[in-house]
Protein backbone atom coordinates (compact mmCIF):
# COMPACT_ATOMS: atom_id res chain seq x y z
CA UNK A 1 0.00 0.00 0.00
CA UNK A 2 1.37 3.59 -1.12
CA UNK A 3 2.12 6.30 1.64
CA UNK A 4 0.01 8.71 0.22
CA UNK A 5 -3.11 10.06 1.39
CA UNK A 6 -5.97 8.97 0.53
CA UNK A 7 -8.66 12.09 0.16
CA UNK A 8 -7.69 15.54 -0.83
CA UNK A 9 -11.33 16.83 -0.46
CA UNK A 10 -13.16 19.97 -2.55
CA UNK A 11 -14.59 22.86 -0.67
CA UNK A 12 -17.49 20.59 -0.94
CA UNK A 13 -16.14 17.76 0.93
CA UNK A 14 -15.70 15.49 -1.74
CA UNK A 15 -12.68 13.78 -2.72
CA UNK A 16 -10.91 16.06 -5.10
CA UNK A 17 -10.53 13.11 -7.65
CA UNK A 18 -13.97 12.65 -7.91
CA UNK A 19 -16.99 15.10 -9.85
CA UNK A 20 -20.17 14.71 -10.48
CA UNK A 21 -21.38 14.40 -13.80
CA UNK A 22 -24.55 14.66 -15.65
CA UNK A 23 -26.11 11.28 -14.17
CA UNK A 24 -22.72 9.79 -13.19
CA UNK A 25 -19.20 11.42 -11.92
CA UNK A 26 -16.00 11.75 -13.85
CA UNK A 27 -13.18 10.26 -12.09
CA UNK A 28 -9.36 11.55 -12.81
CA UNK A 29 -7.23 8.73 -12.35
CA UNK A 30 -3.25 8.17 -12.63
CA UNK A 31 -3.25 4.52 -14.22
CA UNK A 32 -0.27 2.45 -13.82
CA UNK A 33 -0.05 -0.49 -16.25
CA UNK A 34 1.57 -3.90 -15.58
CA UNK A 35 0.82 -4.40 -11.99
CA UNK A 36 0.49 -8.44 -10.72
CA UNK A 37 -3.17 -7.27 -9.82
CA UNK A 38 -5.47 -4.22 -10.44
CA UNK A 39 -5.98 -2.08 -7.29
CA UNK A 40 -6.25 0.91 -5.99
CA UNK A 41 -3.18 2.26 -3.77
CA UNK A 42 -4.13 5.58 -2.94
CA UNK A 43 -4.45 9.16 -4.34
CA UNK A 44 -1.72 12.12 -5.36
CA UNK A 45 -2.09 14.97 -7.43
CA UNK A 46 -5.85 15.12 -7.15
CA UNK A 47 -5.68 11.81 -8.67
CA UNK A 48 -6.86 8.55 -7.98
CA UNK A 49 -4.14 5.71 -8.42
CA UNK A 50 -5.13 2.99 -9.84
CA UNK A 51 -2.80 -0.33 -10.86
CA UNK A 52 -3.51 -2.39 -13.65
CA UNK A 53 -2.99 -6.33 -14.04
CA UNK A 54 -2.54 -5.70 -17.80
CA UNK A 55 0.25 -4.49 -20.20
CA UNK A 56 -0.49 -0.62 -22.02
CA UNK A 57 -0.13 -2.23 -25.92
CA UNK A 58 -3.48 -2.04 -27.88
CA UNK A 59 -6.04 -0.95 -25.30
CA UNK A 60 -5.26 -3.71 -22.88
CA UNK A 61 -4.78 -1.22 -20.06
CA UNK A 62 -7.47 0.95 -20.75
CA UNK A 63 -10.10 -2.17 -21.15
CA UNK A 64 -8.67 -3.82 -17.59
CA UNK A 65 -9.14 0.03 -16.33
CA UNK A 66 -12.54 -0.08 -17.73
CA UNK A 67 -13.41 -3.36 -16.31
CA UNK A 68 -11.87 -2.66 -12.93
CA UNK A 69 -13.99 -0.01 -12.34
CA UNK A 70 -16.90 -0.86 -13.39
CA UNK A 71 -16.68 -4.21 -11.21
CA UNK A 72 -15.46 -1.86 -7.99
CA UNK A 73 -18.47 0.46 -8.87
CA UNK A 74 -21.43 -2.20 -9.48
CA UNK A 75 -22.28 -0.86 -13.03
CA UNK A 76 -21.54 -2.48 -15.85
CA UNK A 77 -18.26 -2.55 -18.40
CA UNK A 78 -20.52 -0.11 -21.04
CA UNK A 79 -21.00 2.63 -17.97
CA UNK A 80 -17.39 3.47 -17.82
CA UNK A 81 -16.12 5.45 -20.99
CA UNK A 82 -12.28 6.90 -21.09
CA UNK A 83 -13.06 10.71 -21.82
CA UNK A 84 -9.54 11.73 -22.47
CA UNK A 85 -6.37 10.28 -21.63
CA UNK A 86 -7.13 7.13 -23.29
CA UNK A 87 -3.10 7.11 -24.51
CA UNK A 88 -1.61 8.66 -21.14
CA UNK A 89 -1.39 7.56 -17.61
CA UNK A 90 -3.52 10.14 -16.74
CA UNK A 91 -7.22 9.99 -17.50
CA UNK A 92 -11.00 10.78 -16.98
CA UNK A 93 -13.00 8.29 -16.65
CA UNK A 94 -17.17 9.20 -16.92
CA UNK A 95 -19.09 6.57 -14.96
CA UNK A 96 -22.66 6.46 -15.12
CA UNK A 97 -24.98 5.58 -12.97
CA UNK A 98 -23.61 6.43 -9.79
CA UNK A 99 -23.90 9.29 -7.54
CA UNK A 100 -20.18 11.01 -5.97
CA UNK A 101 -21.10 9.38 -2.28
CA UNK A 102 -21.58 6.11 -3.62
CA UNK A 103 -18.31 6.26 -5.69
CA UNK A 104 -16.13 7.51 -3.48
CA UNK A 105 -17.34 4.92 -1.09
CA UNK A 106 -17.06 1.77 -3.53
CA UNK A 107 -13.76 3.44 -4.52
CA UNK A 108 -12.44 3.60 -0.66
CA UNK A 109 -12.15 7.43 -1.01
CA UNK A 110 -13.80 8.45 2.17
Amino acid sequence: MSTTRWVTTTSSGEPAWLRPAGDGVIISVWATPGARASEITGTADERLRVRLAAPPVEGRANAELRRFLAQRLGVPPSAVIIVAGSASRRKRVAVVGVGVGEAAERLGGL
